[in-house]
């Protein structure tokens, strides 16, 4: 363990817990637009220039100068399933970006389980990106008839290094400045080949590895790793020697509360036993304004993420404010939220009555939205009503969901087995005919299959 440094450094960089932040502006706006990505999975550029203008994330930069920050946190969120593409169910139409089924759950989270769950994403995660330092001196200025830099520049696992790097962080202190050059050499000395794989290495940890060489490669990935992924988690404060710029990497880090929360956290614990959090009922925080602004004065995760359906994000931080418009309750309702749901939750989270020429406006705009349900089914038609009157009350039936659309039409789902609704209508004594081309569910999902097993398939 290295040991604090007693100078403070001359700068320090604030820290708002970016991606935390960053994850739930992208919710926002995944509800409030229609996000379809490109052929290549990426954000469509004129949606990803305003959103990125809004993250608050360190960049990514890729070898073109583009910055991958955008798509890196939205397929980190694909791989906790907090998004999901939709297909559409023509053709002709383009796949959507839409909240998944896991939103209720990532949203009753504090802060440090949400941190603890990226957390543990990026130890294990092929699609996040870490930033090097300043220094890292790149490929084209190496030469490669030296194995060991050959070996040190082409065996790159950053997962591992991630490992090892969390390894050292974690015997710090909380709230004290520790030096980010003796941390990286103590890296050196106590595993120099950290950042390898195993199954790659050619060079023994025992054989010594040259530190001027490694400090270049290795030494700035992992002071990158600092600077990037942990202080945009929060999990440190980045101190500099002088005003932070571009080319000035971090002098010193200091492991935050939170950090020290989330890092103490045993890994074989589960997310409701791994913290215990202040269970007592805090007082509403939430100011419905006459203006249509929202204003929340503390950080509270869930209240946020109840009003991303149906508002715009102004700012969010340990104070954060919304705003109510037509556009944004509409787009509430289009996600099935109903307005007396809405209204509901406001009343519920504010900490007084709600205004109402708020109250009002709202129940004008909700006036404006209009919706219709397109869905496929199999019909049934009978020559009377007794028999439909039969066959709605028959409990079989009644599990395919079965409704009387007209006196002697009724509808079942199109999922429905075909062959089971025909032994079932029949075992009523009454004769089935079949009309039009209809095909079996057994039938599509053999065919299904079938193309699974192709070998083009993807």
């Amino acid at each position: 363990m290295i040991a604090p440094q007693v100078q403070l450094p001359l700068q320090i960089a604030p820290n708002e817990q970016a991606m935390i932040f960053d994850v739930a502006f992208i919710i926002n706006a995944v509800y409030q637009q229609t996000i379809e990505p490109t052929q290549a999975g990426r954000v469509p550029k004129r949606i990803a220039n305003k959103l990125r203008s809004r993250l608050k994330g360190i960049a990514r930069f890729d070898y073109t100068g583009n910055d991958d920050y955008l798509d890196m946190i939205c397929a980190v969120m694909d791989d906790l399933k907090l998004i999901q593409l939709v297909q559409p169910p023509f053709e002709g139409m383009k796949a959507h970006v839409a909240p998944s089924s896991f939103i209720p759950t990532w949203s009753a989270m504090d802060v440090i389980q949400q941190t603890q769950l990226l957390l543990k994403e990026w130890l294990s995660s092929h699609h996040w990106i870490d930033v090097v330092g300043f220094n890292y001196k790149h490929g084209e200025t190496w030469n490669y008839t030296n194995a060991e830099t050959r070996f040190l520049y082409f065996n790159l696992d950053y997962r591992l290094g991630r490992q090892t790097l969390l390894k050292q962080i974690k015997q710090c202190q909380p709230e004290q400045w520790y030096s980010i050059p003796e941390l990286i050499k103590k890296i050196w000395q106590e595993a120099p080949l950290g950042l390898r794989h195993a199954y790659s290495t050619k060079m023994s940890s025992k054989e010594p590895v040259d530190f001027g060489t490694w400090v270049q490669i290795d030494g700035e990935c992992y002071t990158g790793m600092i600077a990037s992924t942990l202080f945009d988690l929060g999990i440190v404060l980045l101190g500099f020697d002088a005003e932070p710029s571009l080319g000035n990497n971090p002098s010193a880090f200091q492991l935050t509360s939170l950090g020290a929360s989330v890092l103490a956290i045993e890994e074989n614990q589960s997310l409701n036993t791994a913290f215990t959090a202040d269970e007592k009922e805090q007082p509403p925080s939430l100011i419905v304004q006459p203006n249509f602004e929202i204003l929340l004065l503390q950080l509270d995760l869930p209240t946020i993420y109840r009003l991303l359906p149906f508002t715009q994000i102004n700012h969010l931080g340990m104070a954060s404010s919304f705003k109510l418009t037509g556009e944004a309750l509409l787009r509430g309702m289009r996600s099935q939220l109903t307005l007396k749901q809405i209204l509901e939750t406001l009343q519920e989270l504010s900490a007084r009555e709600l205004p109402q020429n708020v109250v009002y406006t709202l129940q004008d705009w909700a006036k404006q939205y209009k919706e219709a349900r397109l869905s496929q089914v199999l019909l049934i038609e009978v020559p009377t009503e007794t028999i439909a009157q039969q066959l709605c009350t028959n409990e079989k039936l009644l599990q395919y969901g079965i409704r009387q659309i007209t006196p002697c039409q009724l509808a079942v789902s199109a999922d429905a087995d075909l062959n089971d609704l025909k032994k079932i209508i029949e075992k009523c004594n009454i004769n089935i005919h079949f009309t039009g081309n209809v095909q079996t569910t057994r039938e599509n999902n053999s065919y299904n299959q079938l193309i699974a097993k192709r070998p083009d398939y993807r």
